[in-house]
């Protein structure tokens, strides 16, 4: 597996090398700092778009001195690759879901749950936790939080039906899944199936799946919604995108090329709050205007169904991780 990601990675590496080569490299590039980076989404999704300025940041406020590669998406180093590839240092930087490596680091649950802004996670020492156990498990400096102010929600093709006590009954249908749903879909007698997002398109054409489960943002820029035609609210959950950096790598950086890499991460952090608020109204309207109903659970039953969500998930991370989950859990819910 080692030497098929790095095969691809090298690939991509070439090319850009290719696209940027001189003759010579002059004495001042010879110190530039220089990281790699993949992403687990498709490089077109807007999900991406904190990355992008991250990348924009550090050339900016370096001067030129940090630059960040992005070599590009699953296309390169697919989804359940990516932990390996960053653990063995393939890759430098990582900016993925917490959930798509949550069988090396089953404590980024703490994140899925939390009831915490990023900032007020690392205040309260919560931060630092979930950064020492990336540190030991996964050979990582977990860098930051990017993505931490979206829900996640159902979606599904046909009139979703409600139990008796109101939260839905997902009965008999296939609902595409990753491991952040899965106990949650189960919960509603769903069957939960593990689909990368790049065949998920041609799934739903197929009637291969009933559903999905995804936040609201860059929904529409898949397409899928042509083929989902409910979703299901109020939404659960927040996001996990996160951005980790290979250990070693991390290290051997100079201390004020750490420094200012941090300081610009919690900046972006902060950032994206606003940034997908907008991103979620935006495509919202988007896929209401196509045609795509909300079916809204009532209040008792909507507090019901994201209890539920969430409590799946803190009883999950506690099995997983008998020890530093109950910490986690009392400094992130």
């Amino acid at each position: 597996m080692h030497e098929r990601i790095l095969m691809r990675v090298a690939g991509a590496f070439t090319c850009l090398l290719g696209m940027t080569s001189l003759p010579f490299m002059p004495a001042a590039q010879a110190q530039t700092v220089t990281l790699r980076v993949v992403s687990a989404f498709p490089t077109p999704l807007a999900t991406n778009d904190m990355l992008r300025e991250l990348v924009k940041r550090v050339d900016q406020e370096s001067g030129g001195k940090i630059k960040i590669n992005y070599l590009g998406g699953p296309e390169v180093i697919t989804a359940p690759d990516q932990a390996q590839a960053i653990r063995t240092g393939v890759i430098d930087l990582l900016y993925g879901a917490a959930n798509y490596y949550q069988g090396v680091v089953p404590e980024g649950d703490a994140i899925i749950a939390s009831g915490k802004k990023p900032w007020e996670a690392r205040a309260n020492g919560g931060w630092k936790l979930l950064q020492d156990v990336h540190a030991k498990k996964m050979g990582t400096y977990l860098l930051g939080w990017p993505g931490a102010n979206f829900p996640f929600y159902i979606y599904l093709r046909d009139t979703p039906k409600l139990a008796a006590n109101g939260i839905p009954d997902l009965s008999n249908l296939k609902i595409r899944t990753t491991p952040i749903y899965r106990e949650f879909l189960t919960a509603m007698n769903a069957t939960p199936v593990v689909i990368q997002i790049p065949e998920v398109y041609t799934s739903l054409e197929r009637g291969l799946v009933n559903g999905v489960g995804f936040p609201i943002n860059t929904l529409p820029n898949l397409g899928w919604n042509k083929h989902l035609k409910y979703r299901i609210s109020p939404g659960f959950f927040t996001g996990d995108l996160m951005l980790n950096a290979n250990l070693a790598k991390w290290n051997s950086l100079p201390k004020d090329s750490r420094d200012l890499i941090e300081k610009i991460m919690q900046d972006v952090e902060r950032l994206s709050y606003d940034f997908y608020d907008k991103l979620d109204k935006q495509d919202d309207e988007v896929m209401r205007k196509g045609g795509m109903e909300v079916l809204t659970l009532s209040p008792e039953a909507g507090k019901r169904y994201v209890a539920m969500a969430n409590q799946v998930v803190w009883d999950r991370l506690i099995k997983n991780s008998p020890v530093d989950g109950p910490k986690l859990k009392a400094l992130f819910e």
